[in-house]
């Protein structure tokens, strides 16, 4: 089993277990968007990565509704699908 931080409301970040898969996927998928935040989304992949994380959301409900679920968190905005797209491909779960 792996570890994530998710929020924990009033007591901020905590650990959460997850399988060792969904750990790698929810790790790079915050590096991936903090790769992108602090470049003001000006990165190579950004529009590639954007199309194939809307496709995956399309067509790949159970590995989303897992992600969802291990992060305690909806994917919301294009930067968020864009880091899920890249984080599945670079580690080639489809």
């Amino acid at each position: 089993m792996g570890i994530i931080k998710v929020f924990g409301g009033s007591d901020g970040m905590v650990d959460k277990e997850v399988s060792d898969e969904m750990a790698k996927l929810v790790n790079l998928f915050n590096e991936t968007y903090k790769y992108a935040y602090d470049r003001y989304d000006n990165v190579d992949f950004y529009r590639v990565a954007l199309e194939l994380g809307e496709l995956l959301i399309k067509q790949h409900h159970p590995l989303v509704s897992e992600f969802v679920k291990a992060r305690e968190d909806f994917i919301m905005s294009d930067r968020e699908v864009m880091a899920f797209g890249y984080a599945v491909a670079e580690l080639g779960m489809v």
